[in-house]
């Protein structure tokens, strides 16, 4: 379960059999597994196998010398700004696209369209029949127990328990040593009593008194080698209390690094935590399966191991075995005596300047991206175009789908409450409560000692009565 196909620009996601697939959406090619847009790629302009020569710009499924029609020259792309989702307002801006929805770009605007079945909630597609932080409806969160798991089931809040943990009402309970729930639900200790072992007695026989329940302090994580001290909660695991002190184990799919629970599937930790992928001239760095890797720039191609562009390069003319010699260039992939128009010989190699990005406004001047992008040059300016499901935000590409400070849109900073932790999963932000504590009505309490929900959540203690342990006295 909770094992999402991912969805490739241009494409939608399809399990087939129990295999992740893509279908192109309308107006898009499949070529070599890839969804493309052939009316304006310049690698497959017009066609799969069809690319433009070096100079030429791929517009309305033919190439061209420029762009015309108010369409501006994305990286030999005519594009028109105003309403393409990968290219929204400038060249480079892709509209954010999460789960279970298209990107739309109009008036310069980026937007979303949810797949059928999917709600609009804030920057998400969202199930709200199924959804714990839209159940049957938009910014409808269900409350989460400690020591359990918000669900919504057919648009109904409802919990699952940890292991050794029962549902009393909407608590999930140790009915070892609750005092309200002692041996089983609704079975509330006297006044002065304490829950040992599922049984109501004066002291305890076993374990640790901490307000009225038996417990093992190294084990209770609640509790860890002595009463109120809580280990801390860490996003995507779960605390833990050995003989040693407080520790944490991690959700299935991710791994403990430097303090938290992380997917070792990025280019700063990739396969193992602290793992950095480093840089290639003309590529970017990626994690793949088996660790680090490249990914060659658009316009590159690989020659034992290294990115060049067959197209330019003198030691690799048109292949990777193909040598100019001294007084030849490279042009187009043909060696000849000169550079044509508009390019320029820049060490043997024929270039436009205001195109080539690793020869940009001038022979010397390589446009080094940020994480996560490739390098574009336009008009003889350095920029960057972020690699999905990366987008730009400000000077760099971030994740939204998942970065607690850029969570749905760039900028939009998930809150931090009292006695928790903020996450963003899925493009919405998410809440993780301290140890011990309960997420009732967005805010997380202590149900042990909370007046207004004591025991579990919702459930006030009448007029002067207290909240001890979890009863209302």
């Amino acid at each position: 379960c909770g094992h999402a196909c991912p969805a490739p620009l241009g494409s939608t996601p399809v399990c087939d059999e129990g295999s992740c697939a893509v279908a192109c959406d309308l107006g898009y090619t499949l070529c070599e597994g890839s969804c493309v847009n052939v009316e304006n790629d310049p690698t497959r302009c017009g066609g799969c196998n069809v690319a433009c020569d070096l100079g030429q710009v791929c517009e309305q499924s033919a190439c061209a010398s420029g762009c015309s029609g108010g369409r501006t020259n994305c990286n030999g792309s005519c594009m028109d700004t105003s309403s393409s989702a990968v290219n929204c307002g400038e060249c480079g801006m892709a509209c954010p696209q999460p789960a279970n929805s298209t990107a739309t770009c109009t008036d310069r605007v980026c937007g979303l369209t949810c797949v059928e079945g999917f709600d609009l909630c804030g920057a998400a597609c969202i199930d709200t029949s199924a959804d714990a932080q839209n159940c049957g409806g938009c910014n409808i969160v269900c409350d989460m127990p400690n020591n359990g798991t918000a669900v919504c089931v057919d648009a109904k809040c409802s919990a699952v328990c940890e292991q050794g943990f029962a549902l009393c009402g909407t608590a999930c309970v140790d009915i070892a040593v609750s005092r309200a729930h002692c041996g089983g639900c609704d079975k509330p200790c006297a006044t002065g009593e304490v829950c040992d072992a599922g049984s109501c007695n004066t002291n305890c026989t076993t374990g640790t008194n901490c307000a009225g329940s038996c417990v093992d302090t190294q084990a209770d994580p609640a509790n860890c080698l002595g009463c109120g001290n809580k280990c801390p909660s860490v996003v995507n695991g779960s605390a833990v209390c050995t003989a040693s002190g407080c520790g944490f184990e991690c959700d299935d799919g991710f791994s403990p690094c430097n303090g938290a629970c992380i997917k070792l599937d990025d280019i700063d930790n990739c396969r193992e935590c602290g793992v950095s992928c480093d840089s290639a001239p003309n590529a970017s760095p990626m994690c793949g399966a088996s660790g680090c890797t490249i990914s060659c720039n658009a316009g590159y191609d690989t020659c034992s191991g290294d990115c060049v562009d067959l197209a330019s390069d003198p030691d690799h003319c048109g292949s990777c075995t193909g040598v100019c010699s001294a007084n030849q260039v490279c042009t187009s992939g043909v060696c000849t005596s000169t550079c044509p128009s508009p390019t320029v010989n820049c060490d043997g190699s024929c270039v436009n300047l205001l195109t080539n990005p690793a020869h940009c406004g001038d022979c010397t001047t390589g446009c080094t991206p940020p994480a996560n992008s490739m390098p574009v040059c336009a008009q003889g300016i350095c920029e960057f175009a972020c690699t999905l499901p990366y987008i730009k935000c400000g000077t760099g590409c971030i994740d939204t789908t998942s970065d607690p400070l850029n969570c749905g849109l760039c900028g939009t900073a998930c809150p931090t409450l009292p006695n928790a932790m903020p996450s963003c999963s899925a493009s919405q932000c998410r809440v993780t409560c301290d140890t011990g504590y309960s997420l009732c009505g967005n805010r997380c309490v202590d149900t042990d000692i909370d007046k207004v929900n004591c025991g579990q959540c919702g459930l006030k203690c009448k007029g002067k009565e207290d909240c001890n342990a979890g009863q209302c006295e």
